[in-house]
């Protein structure tokens, strides 16, 4: 029903952006230390690995 809702779709849209860009801003601290190219798109894959991961332990233990 969520993503069937265009003003619900824009207001995720909206908020994912924003932790992205925080943890753009976190890893740009650590910079130095990361080979990283492209920040943005590493916090994209960082996002996307950690939903991933809870999605799966959320099902792995219902059933």
């Amino acid at each position: 029903m969520v993503f069937l809702d265009k003003e619900m779709e824009k207001i995720r849209i909206r908020e994912g952006k924003k932790v992205i860009n925080l943890l753009v801003l976190l890893m740009q601290i650590y910079k130095d230390s990361l080979r990283i190219s492209d920040i943005e798109a590493a916090a994209v894959m960082l996002i996307k690995v950690m939903e991933e991961m809870v999605h799966n332990k959320i099902w792995q233990y219902r059933y």
